[in-house]
């Protein structure tokens, strides 16, 4: 497992898990896997109410604020998976594809605003130059509305593309983009 999230009322968490090791030949093996396991957190003790198949390497996820709706990026296949919630439930609702799964440009987290109308979505490009995030409306289903780009460590080259550079923490990136 890599990730966990809770869900706003402390009833279910999700924890999503990317890799699977596989024996192959004499040798252990790490493959992409494509599962989400539904913990129940009202039970005595909590206890694994589901498991559910996402996309190709699942990692980052978000509730809603009304935890009737769960979001899961798919690193190992560009794209978001989108599930309603009733109780311990999750029913797919569909898929947004935000990368390639070819590269590395694909979405590694997600979180919802917390008036519950967007998503943000980032996505690295490289870990040493620049990524993205992704601004997702979900008000009638799920659309991309714009990309805000991101730079590491070089505020040179954001500036001569950006007229207002911003930093946070160690990333810089385009406050007009």
């Amino acid at each position: 497992p890599v990730n966990v999230a809770i869900d706003p009322t402390s009833s279910i968490a999700l924890v999503a898990d990317s890799v699977d090791v596989i024996k192959e030949g004499d040798t252990l093996k790490q493959v992409p896997d494509d599962k989400v396991y539904v913990i129940d957190l009202k039970a005595s003790p909590p206890k694994l109410a589901g498991t559910v198949k996402v996309g190709k390497q699942p990692s980052g996820l978000s509730f809603n604020p009304a935890g009737t709706l769960a979001l899961v990026c798919n690193r190992g296949e560009g794209t978001i998976s989108i599930f309603t919630i009733a109780g311990t439930t999750l029913t797919p609702a569909g898929k947004l594809q935000l990368g390639d799964a070819q590269s590395t440009s694909s979405p590694s987290h997600v979180v919802i605003t917390p008036d519950g109308t967007r998503a943000l979505v980032t996505r690295f490009i490289s870990g040493e130059h620049e990524g993205s995030v992704y601004d997702v409306s979900l008000a009638g289903g799920m659309t991309l509305t714009r990309t805000i780009r991101l730079a590491r460590e070089d505020p040179h080259r954001e500036t001569q593309r950006c007229r207002h550079p911003q930093r946070f923490h160690q990333t810089w990136f385009c406050r007009d983009a």
